[in-house]
């Protein structure tokens, strides 16, 4: 963003080596967001269990998913293992 000229001091743009002061106004503009660009699959899920917080899938052996893929996959601070 900064390198874009998105991050502003007192309505300026600045480089990245700059050093907030005291008293400086920071501003940014974020990029408009965009629908990202994937469809919908329509793939069997046996759910197991399903709560707010919660979703058990039974997964079917030889079922993968695509590498580099994060469905399904909490953040890295919410993993939990849990044995049944």
């Amino acid at each position: 963003m900064i390198k874009e000229g998105r991050v502003c001091i007192n309505g300026l743009p600045v480089k990245a080596s700059y050093q907030v002061k005291a008293g400086d106004d920071l501003s940014f503009l974020l990029p408009k967001a965009q629908e990202p660009d994937i469809e919908p699959e329509d793939i069997p899920l046996d759910i197991l269990y399903e709560d707010s917080d919660v979703l058990v899938v039974n997964k079917a052996k030889g079922y993968g998913r695509p590498s580099g893929s994060r469905a399904l996959q909490p953040h890295p601070r919410q993993r939990r293992t849990v044995s049944l």
